[in-house]
């Protein structure tokens, strides 16, 4: 049986890792330092927030290379105390997914509280055309705070929404058993093995050396390294509004390992091959067992 990593060319017990940055629109601090990360070739994958006050940045960008790797972070949530967005949708057909400002809810727990799946799937399928009708061609769809993966009857939503753009979706193999994707997506159609990020319980001295455990413990088949990038100046750090999980700090941080010659080094000593989402194509939906 001929296995994803035969499938792209390379041998069968490669190690392939989609070096991913996330939350690419969400403002321009974000925006700034993942089009240096992308144009140095230090991530080989970056997704979209389509909801965000910085989109139209990342449309304009996409104009100097329409081939760039940009998947859709599928957003129901708007996490951060007093930088808030909503829906591409006009409220009154999502009323569902947003609280008394017009605003998604903060948590990933009060959106699927009061999500009604068909609005969710109203809104991310927007959410998706929105950003091809601006010139994107999406290589993937992936969940902001994994938002769509807290229940089986959203869960179902992503994996149907997924399959009808033909696209893959970032899910990995052992989070497939526990999510609510039920019968939209099959086991064969999810092809990442694993998926690594930085941790809460992540020191800020200790970083460069969790990454380094992290590539090290990469193994054979299709992995992503999931990174939030920024640059910790004024604008991030209002945005963040001082937290430490994911704020301004933390992803000046992501940005600095990834960034580093040695971070590179680091991949080429562990033989781990990067790879796009792009090179997966409609591999998501085809039958990989011959």
């Amino acid at each position: 049986m001929t296995n994803i990593a035969e499938h792209l060319g390379y041998s069968r017990n490669s190690k392939l890792l989609i070096i991913h940055a996330d939350d690419l629109g969400m403002c321009h601090s974000i925006n700034e330092a993942t089009f240096k990360a992308l144009q140095a070739s230090a991530i080989t994958s970056a997704s979209v927030m389509v909801p965000c006050p910085c989109f139209s940045e990342v449309v304009e960008y996409c104009r100097t290379d329409p081939e760039m790797d940009l998947g859709i972070h599928l957003t129901i949530t708007s996490e951060w105390q007093s930088y808030r967005w909503g829906p591409v949708s006009p409220v009154e057909t999502v009323q569902s997914l947003v609280d008394d400002t017009g605003n998604f809810w903060s948590t990933t727990t009060e959106a699927v509280l009061h999500a009604d799946p068909v609005e969710v799937e109203t809104e991310i399928v927007a959410q998706v055309e929105m950003a091809i009708e601006k010139g994107i061609k999406p290589t993937h769809l992936d969940s902001h705070m994994f938002a769509l993966l807290q229940s089986v009857p959203l869960g179902e939503v992503f994996a149907s929404v997924a399959k009808r753009f033909g696209l893959p979706l970032r899910i990995s193999r052992g989070i497939a058993k526990y999510a609510g994707t039920g019968s939209a997506l099959h086991h064969a159609n999810v092809l990442l093995e694993q998926y690594f990020q930085a941790t809460e319980q992540m020191t800020a001295s200790e970083w460069p050396r969790h990454y380094e455990k992290m590539i090290e413990s990469i193994k054979p088949g299709l992995n992503e390294l999931i990174l939030h990038l920024g640059i910790d100046d004024q604008q991030l750090r209002t945005v963040t509004g001082g937290e430490i999980a994911w704020g301004s700090a933390w992803r000046q941080r992501d940005t600095d390992v990834v960034m580093s010659q040695h971070f590179r080094e680091h991949l080429q000593a562990n033989s781990v091959q990067p790879i796009r989402w792009r090179d997966l194509g409609n591999l998501v939906w085809q039958d990989l067992s011959h």
